[in-house]
C-alpha cells in the first residue's frame, strides 16, 4: 500500500475518534449532575389549568435542563396547558398559556364607565381570550361589534374612547 494511503487512514481514525469524544463527553459529563425542576404529578389536557397540588419536583440530568425549560413553580401556577403535558416531564414555556376566560362565542357582559355613569349590556364574544387581552365582541341588542378588554370570566370592560373608528362589521 501506498504510504500517504496509511497515512490518510491513520488520520481518519484519529479524527474519528475525537468527533466521538466531542459528541459523548458533554453529555457523559452533564449526566454525573442532576437540577431539581417543576413537573406535574398528573396529566392536563389542553386548557386545563395548573394549581399547586398538580406540581412535585423531579431531578433530571442537567443537560435537559435548557433555556425553555420553566424552573420555578410560581411560572407554573395558574397556566393553562396548551398542549397535552405528561407526568414527571420537565415544563417548557411552550407548553403553557394564560387561561381562556372567554371563548368564541359565549354570551359575556359587556361594562362601560365613564365617571359616574355605568352602563351593562349583553354581548357575543367573537374571538376567545385571556385576562387583559383586548377582543372582539358583538352587542346583542345594537348588533354592532366593539373591542372589550377581559376582566373576568365573562366580564369585558369597553374602553372610554376606545371603539371610535371602529367599523361595525
Amino acid at each position: 500500500m501506498p504510504r500517504s494511503y496509511k497515512l490518510h487512514r491513520r488520520v481518519m481514525a484519529l479524527l474519528l475518534a475525537f468527533s466521538v469524544l466531542i459528541i459523548v463527553a458533554p453529555h457523559a459529563y452533564a449526566e454525573s449532575k442532576t437540577v431539581s425542576l417543576p413537573a406535574l404529578k398528573v396529566q392536563k389536557l389542553r386548557g386545563e389549568v395548573i394549581t399547586e397540588d398538580d406540581l412535585g419536583w423531579v431531578q433530571v440530568p442537567a443537560y435537559r435542563s435548557n433555556t425553555n425549560v420553566l424552573r420555578s413553580k410560581d411560572r407554573l401556577i395558574g397556566m393553562a396547558a396548551k398542549r397535552p403535558i405528561k407526568p414527571g416531564a420537565p415544563i417548557r414555556s411552550l407548553d403553557l398559556e394564560k387561561p381562556r376566560l372567554v371563548k368564541k362565542g359565549d354570551l359575556v357582559t359587556l361594562v362601560y364607565k365613564s365617571g359616574r355613569l355605568s352602563l351593562t349590556a349583553r354581548g357575543k364574544a367573537m374571538e376567545a381570550g385571556a385576562r387583559n387581552e383586548t377582543i372582539r365582541v358583538l352587542n346583542v341588542t345594537s348588533r354592532r361589534i366593539f373591542e372589550a378588554r377581559i376582566a373576568g370570566p365573562q366580564l369585558l370592560v369597553v374602553e372610554p374612547l376606545a371603539n371610535i373608528g371602529l367599523a361595525q362589521r
